[in-house]
């Protein structure tokens, strides 16, 4: 099991500024038309192709629980980016006193995704490695990259879609702004008759992850399990019970009756991750901090 959600505080070399917003690419080139990318499932996770200053393909995550884009740091180097910062790297499941993980600013000439192009591309770069086995995806890609466009899961027909637009206003049924504060998507939902926060996470292979305390709270059918598996983040892995909730999981118009849940202490809020997205047609619009949620 996977959980790739990331956020990241920038340092600039040129100056101490701390840049809490991803710095967009300097130029974006998108077909009129928008563009398709076939979305492959590796575990669950949804992965894309894409070129790095020409080289490649090489595969991404396609991730709604990332803040800003990253790149394995063995590749950065590899290809030799230029390092123009340094990223302090933060977990999903991470409490906010928790000391960041350390890494590095890098600029890219161009990341291609299928006929789009984007050119002057600031990346994160860290240590991936132990997010999988070689020949593992070598980065994750975050819908910051394209403030202006919508990007757009369809898990139905296993495709990402890139084009230029807007969603309309919220109206929480289909439609809802990112929760204050949170710099990736997410909503309220109710599990049983507690209200919790919970982000969408395309980059995690689970379908309702809760933090293990609410195992203890919440009406199951029966203790949770250990599944002998770990949830995987960039601060390590974490064991995974899972139990059956006696009751329904509701947010917006949807809801979810008597659901799996996973439980593991790799996050600190409610998580939807793939296994409930699957489902679902998603389409972040991270200009205006919404998305989008219609069913099949």
């Amino acid at each position: 099991m996977h959980s790739v959600t990331l956020a990241v505080m920038m340092s600039l070399a040129a100056g101490v500024a701390q840049h809490p917003e991803p710095i967009p690419p300097l130029e974006i080139n998108v077909p009129a038309g928008g563009i398709r990318l076939p979305m492959v499932s590796e575990r669950g996770i949804s992965l894309v192709e894409g070129r790095l200053n020409g080289k490649g393909p090489y595969r991404f995550y396609c991730d709604t629980g990332a803040a800003m884009a990253v790149v394995d740091a063995a590749l950065a180097k590899k290809l030799e980016f230029d390092v123009v910062g340094k990223a302090a790297i933060m977990s999903g499941g991470d409490d906010p006193a928790k000391k960041p993980i350390a890494g590095k600013l890098v600029r890219i000439e161009q990341l291609e995704l299928g006929a789009a192009k984007l050119g002057s591309v600031t990346l994160a770069s860290m240590d991936l490695s132990h997010l999988g086995k070689q020949g593992s995806p070598v980065g994750v890609l975050s819908a910051a990259l394209l403030p202006g466009y919508l990007v757009t899961w369809d898990y139905p027909k296993k495709e990402v879609r890139i084009h230029a637009g807007e969603l309309p206003a919220a109206d929480n049924k289909t439609v809802f702004n990112y929760l204050p504060g949170h710099p990736i998507p997410g909503l309220k939902i109710k599990v049983g008759d507690q209200s919790l926060d919970a982000h969408l996470d395309s980059g995690s292979d689970a379908g309702l992850l809760l933090p293990l305390k609410l195992a203890k709270s919440l009406p199951l059918y029966g203790e949770p399990v250990d599944t002998g598996k770990k949830a995987k983040s960039v601060r390590g892995a974490f064991p995974v019970y899972r139990g059956k909730l006696k009751g329904t999981c509701r947010f917006g118009e949807f809801s979810l009756t008597d659901p799996t849940v996973d439980f593991s202490d790799v996050v600190r809020n409610g998580n939807l991750g793939s296994g409930v997205l699957e489902g679902f047609t998603l389409t972040l619009d991270f200009k205006n901090r919404r998305f989008q949620l219609l069913k099949g």
